[in-house]
């Protein structure tokens, strides 16, 4: 299980944060303009929020009795708050 930090990207990896940024960015402007949000822009922001999740194998945290706490938000990989599944159970 690899839980270290990830401290280098690749270019292809920088291109999808400044796809998620850009994604954040037209958003942002739309909401900004019109005082409503489209479905569209939601679901892109979807997208690119996963991909970076799994780029960086963000985690969720793990609750009091030991449960991934999904309603919270994510933590790093070498977080010791950090949620893996355990296969032993």
């Amino acid at each position: 299980m690899d839980r270290q930090i990830k401290t280098e990207l690749t270019r292809e990896e920088l291109e999808k944060l400044l796809h998620l940024y850009n994604r954040i960015d037209d958003a942002v402007e739309e909401i900004r303009d019109s005082f409503d949000v489209r479905i569209s822009h939601l679901r892109a922001l979807e997208t690119a929020t996963d991909t970076i999740r799994d780029m960086f194998n963000f985690r969720p945290p793990v609750n009091e009795v030991g449960d991934p706490n999904h309603y919270e938000g994510r933590v790093l990989p070498d977080d010791a708050n950090a949620w893996y599944w355990d296969e032993d159970e």
